[in-house]
């Protein structure tokens, strides 16, 4: 039997995509208690309408990654994160 968790968080607009392409969300940025997996479901509102953003499984790394398409941005992006523990 699974059990379905939801997180709903934000991705503060002090992050810095021109430096670093990527934010993680992994147990150390979403909750001590989550455990990333490849079926996880992401869902990621940018708070401008002509940002894409977009999360993409890093397998090696065991977690996910954020990434928008202009590395110019400043502003939030708003996740809600649905994970099934089995």
């Amino acid at each position: 039997m699974s059990v379905r968790t939801y997180w709903k968080s934000v991705i503060e607009d002090t992050h810095d995509w021109s430096s670093q392409s990527f934010y993680v969300l992994d147990a150390s940025s979403v909750n001590s208690l989550y455990f990333p997996r490849p079926t996880d479901i992401i869902t990621l509102t940018p708070t401008s309408e002509s940002i894409r953003c977009w999360s993409e499984w890093d397998g090696s790394g065991q977690r996910w990654k954020v990434y928008v398409s202009d590395p110019t941005f400043i502003g939030k992006i708003y996740y809600r994160l649905q994970a099934r523990a089995y």
